[in-house]
């Protein structure tokens, strides 16, 4: 199709308006404006064409990587349009690599399901990434070996798994680190690990890690259905897919190069369902280390979004009923990890991205953007604890008052006047019914509970016949299910606490010389401050070898005194010797 005078004078107009621009980055923002107009609109065709001569000039746009601007900006905003076009003006979509030798699916998977930010577009992000595995011809692969079939599995989409296997795939391709197998695990889609199986995917293929599919269950993953820039602790079922590996000849005692086994890890991170699943059908409880159960230094997006505090008594619970022995020593481990997980009970309330702000984060617009997330969850969190009436350490609640003057400093009373949106407002309400539903005994709710104080709380529920956590399907991802979570974590934890203290008491290591159930009543009349003192101050090798303590131990391990004749004293004249003295 060639230009009128119409078009001629319009793309002079373009080139010169572009050009006005000297810096290729405001330059390539000011196309990639038309060309997001010209994909909104769907565009008429003459528009269309003058679009492709900007694309060509080389005065405009010299090199390549000019032009790769807005393949990064239609991937970062999910836009299909905007990459039709360009497939359009013939820029190679499939083939094209980025900077850090990604393709584009590869791109779209690490952004999408990133383990430390969640983006609010990533429900566009999954249909890009869809159209480009719906229109390509083969199985493209990247300089990292990360393929489309590998993408494929990300997405969990049966038919277009299918798609690629029919064109004779090899199942168990190794160009990448990780096995498509190891992905469809990861991301818990049944569909795909399924068919993947049947077509003869092996369940102990090893990535670079020596890991299984099995160890793969344990990896970080973020819920999917988290909101806005928050996230929650819920998981896709698992039994099924460990019983399908299983089935199929997964190894389920197979150690990685770390020496773990997928039960191993799995409880080191403590997932309690996964380990549930694992110890089902079949991994053993002698392959656990407990130098290792409770060392894994957990990354600050889980610390902050995960009740990870409750998870582990919950896996020491489950641990126990499985027939695993939990000594003294096991305890103090476990207690060690539960504060070390805890912290100061002041992280969890602020945003994940606050963390960033002086290290990753150089731009004015991300510094914004974080003291926007900071705020929502602040003013999320004050909102929840003043009118649901929940139970918050007044240092907490301090906390949260002063960070409010730090984000908004010229604005004093704005956070009083401050509350969510009415939607949230109404989830909220919502979820505030459901705990109401859930009967811890007969006559006190979850609600209940909630309001009230640590110690007033395990007064309520210690003698109840089974105080393992209630089934919270009922509430969902919302901060309502974080904030339960954490507070039952802080109730629960006195039992332990008691258990250890009575324990350590009645040890050589203590010297009380009591009996067992007057140890206990110690324990039960000593605050919580004072165990988690007693906690810090023991160590694990005091437990393991206790000093002596008496002066006439301290001699008794020395060699044997000689007599004045010369001879060895025997141990006899040497206890003789030490009355004497």
């Amino acid at each position: 199709m060639s230009l009128n005078n119409d078009d001629r004078s319009c793309l002079r107009e373009l080139k010169k308006y572009l050009k006005s621009y000297k810096k290729m980055q405001d330059r390539g923002e000011a196309f990639y404006l038309l060309l997001s107009r010209e994909a909104r609109e769907n565009g008429h065709s003459e528009d269309r064409l003058l679009l492709k001569y900007l694309w060509k000039s080389k005065r405009l746009f010299p090199s390549i990587l000019d032009k790769s601007y807005f393949f990064y900006k239609a991937l970062n905003e999910g836009s299909i349009e905007e990459i039709k076009l360009l497939k359009e003006i013939k820029f190679k979509i499939h083939k094209f690599v980025l900077k850090d030798g990604k393709s584009a699916v590869h791109y779209l998977a690490d952004f999408m399901w990133g383990q430390d930010f969640y983006n609010i577009k990533k429900e566009k992000k999954l249909n890009l990434m869809e159209f480009f595995l719906e229109n390509s011809r083969k199985n493209y692969h990247d300089n990292q070996g990360y393929t489309y079939f590998h993408a494929a599995c990300v997405t969990g989409k049966k038919m277009i798994v299918h798609k690629l296997l029919s064109r004779g795939i090899d199942i168990n391709l190794n160009s990448y680190k990780y096995s498509p197998l190891h992905i469809a695990v990861w991301y818990r889609h049944e569909d795909v690990v399924e068919m993947l199986l049947k077509n003869g995917a092996n369940p102990n293929q090893l990535d670079v890690e020596q890991s299984t599919p099995l160890h793969a269950l344990s990896w970080v993953r973020v819920c999917e259905c988290a909101i806005d820039l928050r996230y929650c602790d819920k998981r896709k079922p698992v039994e099924k897919i460990v019983q399908m590996l299983v089935e199929h000849g997964a190894n389920i005692e197979i150690r990685n190069r770390h020496g773990d086994t997928a039960l191993q890890m799995s409880v080191s991170r403590f997932n309690v369902d996964l380990t549930r699943a694992l110890l089902k059908f079949g991994a053993s409880l002698s392959s656990l280390n407990e130098d290792r159960m409770f060392s894994w230094e957990f990354k600050r997006i889980e610390l902050k979004s995960y009740p990870l505090t409750l998870n582990i008594i919950q896996m020491l619970q489950l641990l126990q009923s499985a027939g695993y022995k939990i000594d003294l020593l096991t305890r103090l481990r476990m207690l060690k990890c539960w504060m070390r997980v805890r912290g100061n009970d002041t992280d969890h309330l602020t945003s994940i991205y606050s963390d960033f702000k002086n290290t990753e984060a150089d731009t004015e617009a991300y510094n914004e953007d974080v003291t926007v997330a900071d705020a929502e969850q602040i003013v999320y969190g004050l909102f929840i604890y003043r009118n649901f009436n929940f139970y918050i350490e007044r240092k907490a609640e301090n906390f949260l008052h002063e960070q409010c003057k730090i984000l908004v400093p010229n604005q004093p009373d704005y956070w009083n006047e401050m509350q969510p949106f009415q939607c949230r407002i109404d989830m909220y309400a919502s979820e505030i019914a459901r705990t109401k539903e859930i009967m811890l005994t007969e006559d006190v709710s979850l609600y209940q509970v909630c309001q009230m104080n640590y110690s007033r709380g395990y007064s309520t529920l210690k003698n109840m016949k089974n105080w393992s956590l209630p089934s919270m399907d009922k509430i969902l991802c919302t901060d309502i299910n974080i904030i339960v979570k954490r507070h039952l974590a802080n109730i629960f934890i006195r039992l332990h606490l008691e258990l250890f203290a009575a324990d350590l008491f009645m040890t050589d290591y203590c010297k009380l010389n009591l009996p067992y159930t007057v140890c206990r009543g110690i324990a039960e009349h000593m605050s919580d401050k004072d165990i988690l003192r007693l906690c810090e101050q023991t160590t694990e090798k005091s437990l393991v070898l206790p000093l002596p303590t008496r002066r006439s131990e301290h001699l008794h391990l020395k060699r044997p005194q000689k007599n004045e004749d010369g001879s060895r004293s025997s141990p006899i004249q040497n206890r003789k010797r030490l009355r004497r003295q």
